[in-house]
């Protein structure tokens, strides 16, 4: 049996007193070099030897990617630094963290990797790839594969084309890439990488999108030929949108869309904007998009005629949450196959809902469901309601395994759930999940 509600039994060990350098712990596979152990409990690791803190880390499916502060930004030289630990589809195992090349006294802020390509932005507002290409996930206009991080030209084109733009962060799904820019009338999207399901968002389903394309209802204000974003589904008995109207108009006849949040999954994405919706495209098997039925967008003939396609949406489609959510931040997160939402509304109340397949206990709800629409997870708000008054809570998910850090003070709390059985979430005794 997976985990399939919080559990709180993931002991950390201490710090060596030889230890050097920025502690991490780590669980799961060690083939590839990942986890530098066999066992499939948390364990210790470092991610370099300077003693810098640890800004950002992230994984694919066969390498560790740490970032760490360079200094305190006093000069030349102080810039981020990009560690990597593994072995990627290159061939090349790094046994110890390697540095890579990064642009002298820039830092990272933002960090995302899918399942052998990592993206950052940096404080430049420029966007930088690596890994697998294969289906134009790096965004560089090929399927070559890149060693090292590399700037994406094309970002910079547009930015260049619309001025006002900067990459304020960046989401990797499987094997695709969300960009948000920042600045205009509104916000924008850009996409790249696999769309067989329309994960990209770009309104139809080329199979590889090779360069950074808009996601439809996210283009710039400026461009001709630009698309609205669908109006909010219509409420039905137990469910609303989180807002009933298209969104209004500024006095100059721009929206002026802000994005909060942005995540995606293998073949999914998620966005949230400051008009307290939720919208989603790609695959909507098993509920990855919040809906029990998925509407035709698009290429609707394509997806007539394509069985495969019957659940997918090319373009974002709105996603309907419980009656009662209206206003405030949606925060998302991501893993394979499923999503959550922590929402806080106008009032200062925390929610969070889950939806998307559930076979490995993923939802954290003790049981094994695939959930169509959006749920709201009791398990984990008892958690982030029982921290104490300034606890930070930050939920996190990656291949169908998630959980919950609860920091407070000079210490935190780690709840892990869902799919165990190559020791995934820290607990000693891998277990498989039963699938449905």
């Amino acid at each position: 049996m997976s985990h399939d509600i919080p559990c709180f039994d993931v002991p950390l060990p201490p710090p060596s007193p030889s230890s050097k350098g920025r502690i991490v712990y780590a669980s799961g596979y060690s083939f590839y070099g990942t986890v530098p152990s066999g066992s499939s409990g948390i364990i210790r690791t470092t991610t370099s030897p300077t003693s810098s803190s640890l800004k950002f880390l992230s994984a694919t499916c066969t390498t560790l990617i740490a970032v760490e502060r360079g200094g305190d930004g006093a000069g030349d030289g102080d810039g981020d630094k990009v560690f990597i630990t593994g072995t990627p589809q290159s061939g090349v195992q790094y046994r110890s963290p390697t540095s890579l090349p990064m642009p002298r006294s820039v830092q990272v802020t933002s960090l995302s990797s899918g399942r052998y390509h990592t993206v950052l932005t940096t404080s430049l507002g420029t966007v930088m790839s690596w890994g697998s290409g294969h289906f134009g996930q790096l965004g560089l206009g090929d399927d070559a594969y890149r060693v090292n991080p590399t700037l994406v030209s094309g970002i910079n084109t547009i930015m260049e084309s619309y001025p006002g733009y900067n990459a304020k962060a960046v989401t990797a799904g499987g094997n695709h890439s969300i960009v948000h820019l920042e600045g205009g009338e509104g916000d924008v999207l850009l996409s790249f990488g696999f769309n067989s399901s329309g994960q990209c968002g770009i309104g139809s389903y080329y199979n590889t999108v090779m360069a950074p394309s808009f996601v439809r209802g996210f283009e710039p204000w400026e461009m001709e030929g630009r698309s609205r974003l669908p109006p909010p589904l219509p409420g039905v008995e137990g469910f609303v949108v989180a807002t009933t109207t298209r969104p209004s108009s500024t006095s100059d006849g721009k929206n002026g869309i802000r994005v909060q949040s942005i995540a995606a999954g293998l073949n999914f994405s998620v966005v949230s904007t400051d008009r307290s919706v939720v919208y989603a495209f790609g695959n909507g098997k098993g509920g990855k998009l919040g809906v029990s039925k998925v509407p035709p967008t698009g290429e609707r003939e394509k997806s007539r005629k394509d069985p495969s396609k019957k659940d997918c949406a090319c373009s974002p489609i709105p996603i309907r949450f419980p009656r009662g959510v209206q206003g405030g931040q949606y925060d998302l997160e991501c893993g394979a196959e499923f999503a959550f939402s922590t929402c806080t509304d106008t009032r200062g109340g925390v929610k969070c809902y889950s939806w998307g397949i559930g076979g490995d206990g993923q939802h954290a709800m003790n049981c094994h469901l695939h959930l169509r629409t959006p749920r709201e997870n009791q398990h984990i708000q008892q958690i982030a309601r029982a921290s104490g008054e300034g606890a930070e809570t930050k939920i996190f998910a990656r291949g169908s395994s998630a959980g919950i850090l609860v920091r407070e003070g000079g210490r935190g709390d780690l709840y892990t759930w869902g799919c165990n059985d190559k020791g995934n979430i820290g607990h000693r005794r891998a277990s498989r999940g039963r699938r449905k």
